[in-house]
C-alpha cells in the first residue's frame, strides 16, 4: 500500500510531532500496520480518503506512537471504531 505524503503529514500533525525523515518513516510504518490490522479485522476497503478510515488510522498511530499517558484511551477508541467498521457493509469486499 502506497501512503500519500499528504496523509503522512496529516498523521504527523495528529500525533503532534515535526516531520523528519525518521518520524515520517515511523509514521508510514504505523499507517501500514493500521491498514493491516483493519484488514485482519475484516475491513476490506482501506481508503485513506474515507473519514472513518482516516480516523481509525490516526487513533492507531496515536496509540502506538509514544502517547504513554493516553495510549489506553486511544487504543480503546481504535478498537471500538475498527469493530464498528468491520461490521459495516461499506467496508467489506462485497459492499
Amino acid at each position: 500500500m502506497t501512503v500519500p505524503e499528504s496523509f503522512v503529514l496529516e498523521v504527523l500533525r495528529a500525533v503532534r510531532v515535526n516531520k523528519t525523515e525518521t518520524t515520517a518513516e515511523e509514521i508510514n510504518g504505523l499507517i501500514q500496520a493500521a491498514a493491516a490490522d483493519l484488514k485482519r479485522q475484516g475491513v476490506d476497503q482501506i481508503d485513506l480518503d474515507d473519514a472513518l478510515t482516516k480516523q481509525a488510522v490516526k487513533l492507531y498511530c496515536k496509540a502506538h506512537y509514544g502517547y504513554d499517558k493516553d495510549n489506553e484511551r486511544f487504543i480503546e477508541a481504535y478498537i471500538h471504531l475498527s469493530a464498528a467498521m468491520s461490521l459495516c457493509s461499506d467496508y467489506d469486499s462485497e459492499g
